[in-house]
């Protein structure tokens, strides 16, 4: 979501160029979710009365937001094209009772 959004920013010399976009999907797209993984570090690192900076917590919970979006992004496309599958098969069958 953060690169989309940094995508549409009115000034256009704010905007990445297409390859930084590139990168950065690719990047996001080779890393694995683990939402899990996050959870037990903080348990531990608290544990051991460490504090984390809050800038990196806040790019952990941004990250987290981020690749949760891309799911549900996903997830609704996954969806669309079952519909549109379904949709297209269902006119098709339609068309052949006709001319039948």
């Amino acid at each position: 979501m953060e690169v989309a959004l940094m995508c549409v920013r009115d000034d256009a010399h704010s905007r990445p160029s297409m390859t930084e976009v590139v990168h950065e999907m690719n990047y996001l797209t080779s890393q694995r979710y683990d939402p899990n993984a996050d959870r037990g570090r903080d348990r531990s690192a608290a544990e051991e009365g460490q504090t984390e900076n809050p800038r990196e917590l806040g790019e952990t919970l941004e990250e987290t937001s981020l690749l949760n979006r891309i799911q549900d992004r996903q997830r609704a496309v996954a969806e669309a094209k079952m519909w549109g599958e379904t949709w297209r098969d269902k006119r098709r069958q339609q068309t052949q009772n006709v001319t039948s």
